[in-house]
């Protein structure tokens, strides 16, 4: 019987979202291509660390009383052990706790005790601890006038620091006898631009302004990309048309992610595309990173990526999930890695954040934690504010971590071929003691139908069913054995399938064939799609293979959901078909 393969090529998975025939994958959810190259597993949710407030920077210092990892938010707040205990407001005298406007929070060398001299930008100041809070360092202690009250990238240059002021560079020089040397207002552009990101180099300077003109951060309109040598003053230009740009950097090479999602490297004297997101493939697509929301972990970059599934571009956006996205520089491949988990027991990670808030994100490499930023819904009203993370409180992998990956469509070389059967060819990845992993296999032969325009709105009845309007799903096509996936809200991130649909006075009662840990309430927002579920689900706690046959197949395309949950992990698929088939309206069978 003649068979397709997945992966494609050197038993290496590979991505591709420039429409639905291409690659080996072509959308993800809690996917890990980099830790076992060759499979694919889950990867863990993000989970709550400390709740309350979203920070803008992390960074890890030792200013001699304290030493731990410290975080800019409201206020400052800090904890000694990032893996063990939360993050509690700074309690060292004459803390910091106003004005704070997004700003930056950064290491500025040492002291002449050699303790951390920590810098915190504020709206129209700058804090420092070095022996002691000083929370008028610029405007006293350097005697410079009031910054803007606007957002303050910081970064380093030597022993410069550099400070974003509106349309302005600042600099500061700590010279060798620990005094300082101001150069206020060191560069100045036009006043349609406001620094956005500063990213330094060993020899070069590189800045991104946003067009102010686009009203917001995350503007649209053409941006400027200045790369600035401070030994020769020599300052460069570029216009980015495809809207605002976060920098950052990889090894001594300066990269960029623009407002449509592409991932660029500066050339020294222009930009070459490494990879895109899904929506530079969607007409008017575009993503949302805060310059603090990318970081290089080994041979991955990581994206904190703030976006709207599944609503502004309802169908060619479905590959473009909210979350942590992980670029692997080895490569080249980009999925969507993890989302956020927000309660133990209804949650399996929501995509979705809280007006794009999604902001800091870091790794920490001797804590071997990435910790991030975040206000994300918890229910269809309630939204959490805090630092989330892969690692806290010896956190182990359970079974209730899942993620997903669809294939593209498999074509027939000739219409009346039938597709036969899937193989699924597995191994076990983690220790799960006596808890199994498993896979569940759908599949898909119907592109076409419309489903909906926007999510549907569920509110819960039980741990398995939940009630809508009649009406919202009128002239759709929802019909039993239709899989919906929960966006936000209890329950966000699960996938399951309607085995009841049961109007009654213009409500709809769906049942479903998950039943929550616990018993859910409010509301939620969701997608249905056209996959049926294959059996039987795989459960195994070793390597092994499954072969399972598909129903109802007389079709030139076909196309794979693939759900993991646990332990195990994909290593390669076979899809069967049987060639010259044609399958009459009387035969009940092939």
């Amino acid at each position: 019987m003649p068979k397709l393969t997945l992966p494609m090529k050197n038993k290496t998975w590979s991505p591709n979202y420039y429409g639905e025939f291409w690659g080996d994958l072509t959308q993800s959810f809690n996917t890990d291509l980099s830790t076992r190259p060759g499979f694919i597993q889950v990867s863990p949710t993000l989970i709550q660390h400390t709740t309350g407030f979203v920070p803008f920077s992390f960074v890890y210092a030792n200013v001699g009383v304290a030493s731990g990892y410290w975080t800019s938010a409201d206020k400052v707040y800090r904890t000694s052990n990032i893996n063990t205990t939360q993050f509690t407001a700074d309690s060292l005298p004459n803390s910091p706790t106003t004005g704070f406007n997004s700003s930056d929070m950064i290491v500025f060398g040492k002291n002449s005790s050699g303790n951390d001299i920590l810098v915190v930008a504020r709206g129209t100041d700058i804090s420092v601890y070095d022996s002691g809070w000083n929370n008028t360092w610029w405007t006293t202690t350097l005697s410079q006038s009031a910054l803007t009250y606007v957002t303050h990238p910081l970064d380093i240059f030597g022993n410069l620091l550099l400070i974003g002021d509106g349309n302005k560079l600042h600099t500061v020089l700590k010279n060798f006898d620990y005094t300082y040397t101001v150069r206020n207002s060191r560069l100045v552009f036009s006043s349609s631009y406001q620094i956005n990101w500063i990213k330094s180099t060993k020899d070069r300077v590189y800045i991104g302004l946003i067009n102010t003109q686009g009203g917001t951060i995350f503007s649209s309109f053409p941006s400027l990309f200045i790369e600035y040598d401070p030994y020769t003053e020599q300052v460069r230009e570029a216009v980015v048309e495809e809207g605002y740009t976060v920098g950052f950097k990889v090894g001594n090479a300066i990269n960029i992610v623009d407002y449509v999602g592409n991932i660029k490297t500066w050339t020294g004297s222009t930009f070459s595309t490494l990879n895109s997101f899904p929506t530079v493939f969607v007409d008017g697509g575009y993503v949302k990173i805060h310059r603090n929301g990318i970081v290089v972990v080994g041979n991955k970059i990581l994206f904190l990526v703030s976006t709207e599934p599944f609503v502004y571009f309802p169908f060619t956006n479905r590959n473009m999930l909210g979350g942590l996205w992980s670029y692997d520089l080895r490569t080249n491949y980009l999925v969507h890695e993890s989302s956020f988990k927000t309660s133990s027991n209804l949650s399996f990670g929501t995509t979705k954040s809280y007006s794009d808030s999604f902001q800091a994100l870091a790794y920490f490499p001797d804590a071997g934690s990435i910790i991030c930023g975040a206000v994300v819904y918890s229910t269809d009203s309630t939204s959490v504010p805090g630092v989330f993370t892969n690692k806290f409180l010896g956190r182990s992998y359970s079974n209730a971590d899942r993620g997903w990956f669809i294939t593209p469509v498999f074509t027939s070389s000739e219409i009346n071929n039938v597709w036969r059967n899937i193989l699924i060819k597995y191994a076990w990845t983690r220790n799960f003691g006596s808890s199994a992993g498993s896979i569940i296999v759908k599949y898909k032969k119907v592109f076409n139908q419309l489903v909906a325009l926007t999510p549907y709105w569920g509110t819960w009845a039980s741990s398995n069913s939940f009630t809508i309007s009649t009406s919202s799903f009128s002239g759709y096509g929802v019909e039993v054995g239709d899989e919906i996936f929960i966006i936000y809200g209890n329950g966000d991130g699960l996938s399951a399938h309607i085995t009841a649909i049961n109007s009654a006075g213009g409500t709809d009662t769906v049942t479903i064939d998950e039943t929550l840990a616990s018993s859910p309430s409010g509301g939620f927002s969701f997608v249905v799609d056209k996959w049926r579920k294959l059996s039987p689900t795989i459960s195994d706690t070793k390597d092994g293979w499954a072969l399972l046959d598909i129903p109802d197949v007389e079709s030139d395309r076909i196309q794979f959901k693939i759900e993991i949950r646990g332990g195990l992990s994909v290593e390669e698929i076979s899809v069967g078909y049987q060639v010259n088939m044609r399958q009459e309206p009387d035969q009940l069978k092939i």
